[in-house]
């Protein structure tokens, strides 16, 4: 007999059938990205928070938009409004709705004009976080709602503050509050913010101060309910070789 393994993964996220749905969480989350509202989602490391976001992102309610990334890595203020960027420019084409004005958009700004005998660049250093904001007021034109899922989000805002010093770390926080606070971003744009480290005590250190986030809905991943304990179990070693008593699955769900 051939031996079935247990549905399990352990470190990328769960897709798929290997994606065990939490639907009240996702319920939650789309509630407030319904409203407008942005969300700062907390959980530790390994209990599946990602794999709730990637699920939501890749199966978005109608009229929204959406994309998520793991953004850990980046750590400067330009880089991340870059990759905020290129996560929009995905999350159009993806859907077919930026080929045409989102290159045409984009090359406003980088070719100021374009004449038979010259090309005069317009901006020789871009200055992402500008575009960034220029891009929201193209968006809000094409009535398209946007919402973006940044998994380790405080460690960004740690990263621009060891590299870039507090100034930069204090000018993103700001600019998150404009973005999740402003009506004219809430209509078109929407953050979805992740972390394992608790995103306060990093604003705190920067700014010396913890309210710098209160505009973030936050909400917290909790434990498996016992009935929901069951039903994870079940769903594990659906067609598995090996298998659990009712009691001994009873027992690991307390």
């Amino acid at each position: 007999m051939n031996w079935k393994r247990p549905n399990t993964i352990t470190g990328p996220v769960a897709q798929g059938k290997k994606y065990f749905r939490r639907e009240d969480i996702e319920d939650k989350i789309w509630h407030e990205v319904s409203q407008g509202n942005s969300v700062l989602f907390l959980a530790p490391r390994r209990v599946g928070k990602s794999s709730i976001v990637s699920y939501i992102a890749e199966n978005p309610l109608e009229s929204f938009i959406c994309k998520y990334e793991v953004i850990q890595a980046e750590d400067t203020i330009q880089g991340f409004f870059k990759r905020l960027i290129a996560m929009i420019r995905d999350s159009l084409s993806a859907i077919g709705k930026s080929k045409e004005w989102f290159l045409t958009w984009w090359d406003s700004w980088t070719i100021k004009t374009l004449g038979k005998d010259k090309v005069e660049i317009g901006h020789k250093e871009i200055d992402y976080r500008n575009i960034f904001f220029d891009l929201l007021d193209k968006l809000k034109e094409s009535k398209l709602k946007v919402v973006l899922f940044l998994d380790e989000f405080p460690d960004v805002v740690l990263n621009i503050f060891e590299k870039e010093g507090e100034g930069n770390a204090k000018q993103l926080l700001a600019d998150i509050r404009t973005l999740c606070h402003e009506d004219k971003f809430k209509s078109t744009f929407v953050l979805v913010l992740l972390g394992s480290v608790g995103l306060s005590h990093i604003v705190k250190k920067v700014t010396g101060r913890n309210d710098k986030i209160n505009q973030l809905h936050t909400k917290y991943l909790p434990p498996l309910t016992e009935d929901q304990s069951m039903t994870f179990l079940n769903f594990l070693l659906e067609g598995a070789t090996m298998q659990l008593s009712e009691e001994t699955k009873r027992i690991s769900s307390q």
